[in-house]
């Protein structure tokens, strides 16, 4: 885990925490070129919008 967040972790439940986070942030908030250089939920919203 220190090669994402440069963090050591020694407890479970730390590592846990900063897993989930980690994948809210790629799920929500990361920009993805196959989703048109745009975050998914800003995606999603677009499409939504562009779709009632």
């Amino acid at each position: 885990m220190k090669r994402f967040t440069g963090n050591t972790f020694t407890r479970i439940h730390k590592i846990a925490s900063q897993v989930k986070q980690y994948i809210n942030w790629y799920n929500t908030k990361k920009i993805q070129e196959r989703l048109e250089g745009i975050s998914p939920i800003k995606y999603q919203t677009h499409t939504l919008k562009a779709n009632p």
